[in-house]
């Protein structure tokens, strides 16, 4: 960040107004540096850690503000700062806990340029405050969220559920993600048999074929292992006929499913037609969901010679 040279000197900072500045850099940086359990930087991949709120991904944004500020100051703490440099970290410190007219009298103070830039901070602090919580819990992965959001059932009870919010709708809520258990089978049976795929129209548990429960069973696995999904992964590894390509969707149908889990809903119109080709990095837990019933349904009809 660059800083012109000020045009008419800046006002000192009261005791008080600096104070206040120097407790909200605190608080960003126990946020970005202590709180986590990690050091975290805006390059960090925000996808591994869901139950970071949005107003602490917004610390960390400020947190590398003030510091970028003190060092292109040369200043080796805030308190060896000039009054220019001081006044844009007020503003900054406004832009999130100010009133609308304390931050509008600072910015009318402002003389290095930075007024857009703190406007921007300060609509980036109010969308921040109007996300809802996390899905994920504090330290919790991906994985670790969807095994939680779906594990604790038997394999029957599992699929019924999933079927029930499959028919009901529920499942746009996307408490869960069971409902790709059902929904897979229908749209595996409906393409093999050049049928209008109806996906409410999903078969009762006690209905399914035996490799198709084999194959739902793997699925329903692959929801609940968490971390540790090269152990189930491994249990496929060269096993034939086609445990090599099992063992892919399996990771595929997993990342996906992670992927899902994040999100709030899910849209209430699910694809019918073929998935697209399984080397597409955009293919979602519909289809990497379908991808793996479809070759575990092989897996398992060669197993136990059906």
């Amino acid at each position: 960040m660059a800083f012109a040279f000020f045009r008419k000197r800046p006002m000192p900072l009261s005791p008080e107004a600096w104070e206040s500045v120097k407790v909200f850099h605190a608080e960003n940086r126990t946020i970005a540096l202590v709180k986590h359990g990690k050091v975290l930087t805006s390059a960090t991949n925000r996808r591994h850690y869901p139950g970071i709120s949005e107003t602490d991904w917004m610390a960390v944004q400020v947190f590398e503000l003030f510091e970028d500020v003190r060092e292109k100051a040369g200043a080796q703490d805030l308190d060896a700062l000039g009054a220019g440099h001081r006044h844009i970290l007020l503003m900054a410190t406004l832009a999130a806990n100010g009133t609308q007219e304390e931050f509008d009298s600072a910015l009318s103070a402002d003389r290095l340029g930075m007024a857009a830039h703190m406007r921007g901070l300060r609509d980036g602090w109010a969308w921040a405050r109007s996300m809802p919580p996390p899905r994920a819990l504090p330290g919790e992965s991906p994985a670790a969220m969807l095994a939680r959001f779906n594990r604790g059932l038997t394999l029957d009870k599992a699929y019924t559920r999933g079927r029930e919010a499959l028919i009901s709708g529920r499942f746009t809520d996307n408490d869960t993600q069971l409902f790709l258990l059902p929904y897979a089978v229908q749209r595996v049976r409906a393409l093999g048999a050049q049928s209008p795929c109806i996906w409410r129209n999903a078969p009762a548990f006690e209905d399914l074929h035996m490799p198709e429960r084999d194959a739902v069973d793997l699925m329903y696995r692959t929801l609940c292992i968490s971390d540790d999904v090269l152990d189930l992964m491994d249990e496929m590894l060269d096993e034939p006929p086609n445990g090599d390509v099992v063992m892919e969707r399996i990771k595929m149908f997993h990342n996906a499913a992670m992927q899902l889990a994040l999100t709030d809903s899910v849209t209430a119109e699910l694809p019918t037609g073929f998935p697209g080709s399984v080397h597409d990095m955009t293919l979602t837990a519909f289809d990497t969901g379908f991808r793996l019933l479809d070759e575990a349904m092989v897996y398992y009809a060669a197993r136990n010679g059906t």
